[in-house]
């Protein structure tokens, strides 16, 4: 399966089945901290809902509509981060990824969203990238600004957060604005 190295101490690798159980104690020990910003968590109650998840990923993966890899550091999975679609004719994608509470502040995210847009940019020859984040979630918030996304819209009760609508900030970034830092 694909598998690459980002930093010395950061790999990603496209998840498989015989991750599950690994993944599912990611989630499960961090619940309260991924939950209050991802709806999947709630739904995701034993090994057999990741593996649900994983099987889905291969799925899109095999199907050229997407990825999701696990974030592995110290050679630990501590994470996901992938593309939730491709749009092939307008070359467009969403980028969506989460770490487990013990993994934050150590700029593990920052490294592998900037190696996927350089391979959306680069390799899949991707125009668009956007990121969706919680109005309220500070902290992934961060990843686009610190990456040169221009905050475009604030979409009005987009996503469900925990039984109540909650509003959510939509950040881009094009070839032309990568191409123009690089």
């Amino acid at each position: 399966m694909f598998k690459t190295q980002v930093t010395d101490n950061i790999s990603l690798k496209i998840l498989e089945e015989n991750d599950a159980q690994t993944l599912f104690n990611v989630v499960d020990q961090s619940r309260d901290y991924l939950g209050e910003w991802l709806p999947f968590v709630s739904f995701t109650k034993t090994k057999d809902d990741t593996l649900q998840f994983i099987q889905s990923s291969l799925q899109q993966f095999i199907k050229n509509d997407g990825f999701h890899c696990g974030i592995w550091y110290n050679n630990q999975l501590v994470g996901v981060i992938g593309l939730h679609y491709i749009d092939w004719v307008n070359q467009r994608t969403s980028i969506g990824y989460y770490l487990a509470k013990n993994a934050q502040k150590q700029g593990i995210m920052t490294t592998c969203t900037q190696f996927l847009i350089d391979h959306c940019f680069n390799d899949l020859n991707l125009n668009r990238i956007e990121i969706r984040t919680s109005v309220e979630n500070y902290k992934s918030q961060k990843i686009p600004q610190k990456l040169g996304f221009t905050h475009e819209s604030t979409l009005r009760q987009d996503e469900k957060l925990n039984g109540k609508f909650c509003d959510s900030h939509v950040f881009s970034l094009l070839k032309s604005e990568y191409d123009s830092k690089s």
